[in-house]
């Protein structure tokens, strides 16, 4: 009977160290390198989110954290889509996406610029053609407004320039570009020109008809034929 019991005991004490050798894997902390993304420049209480690699996490504080195993990891910031009394305003982020290596703590700083809406337009004498370039070596983009017609461009506010040249059609000659609005031009005057973006606004490009500088004498047009019978 003793040592049935004494059998029993040890079991017991067996039982007792793994349940608390299994306790202490859980309750430890893990190892596992923080990935942590700070918003700035967002309203109060907007709701934001990261998409790292498969997983997401959206909040409404300036602070996100993935706790992840060493690696590479491919992170997308979607737009913010905050309504207020009478509009809805959309918020890019800065960078958008990119590559986090983590083989420690990292911190990754995300900043959202509100969008601009920029239109650009061309009178019937000629047509406007316009590119603008991408931050973090994402390309450019462009386009080709037709004579008579506008394009409305909605751009996050870090697009801060974008190019313009006016192209005449047959018969016209570029008058001037006209702007209103929050834009700037680095020459008002010229063909090719670029258009500083700081937020809202309007730039034309204006076409004039070519008018001719000489009239052809019938007179002296006479003369010339006659000249010629009688070489």
């Amino acid at each position: 009977m003793a040592d049935k019991e004494k059998y029993n005991i040890m079991i017991i004490f067996a039982v007792v160290i793994v349940f608390s050798i299994v306790l202490g894997i859980l309750m430890s902390p893990s190892n596992d390198p923080l990935i942590t993304f700070n918003a700035f420049n967002l309203p109060s209480m907007a709701t934001w989110g990261v998409i790292l690699n498969s997983s997401s996490e959206y909040m409404s504080t300036p602070t996100i954290t993935f706790s992840v195993p060493n690696g590479v990891y491919t992170f997308i910031v979607p737009d913010v889509y905050v309504q207020n009394m009478t509009t809805m305003m959309t918020y890019a982020p800065l960078p958008p996406s990119g590559l986090i290596t983590a083989t420690k703590n990292v911190t990754q700083q995300v900043t959202f610029v509100p969008y601009v809406q920029v239109t650009i337009a061309s009178g019937y004498g000629g047509y406007v053609v316009y590119n603008y370039s991408l931050p973090y070596n994402y390309g450019s983009s462009s386009g080709v407004v037709q004579p008579g017609s506008r394009v409305v461009l909605n751009l996050p506010a870090y697009i801060s320039s974008i190019n313009l040249t006016a192209v005449p059609s047959n018969g016209f000659v570029f008058n001037n570009w006209i702007i209103s609005g929050s834009l700037q031009l680095e020459y008002p005057k010229s063909k090719t020109t670029v258009l500083y973006v700081q937020g809202n606004g309007e730039v034309n490009a204006s076409f004039t008809t070519v008018t001719s500088n000489y009239t052809t004498s019938r007179t002296n047009y006479t003369l010339i034929i006659n000249a010629l019978k009688y070489v």
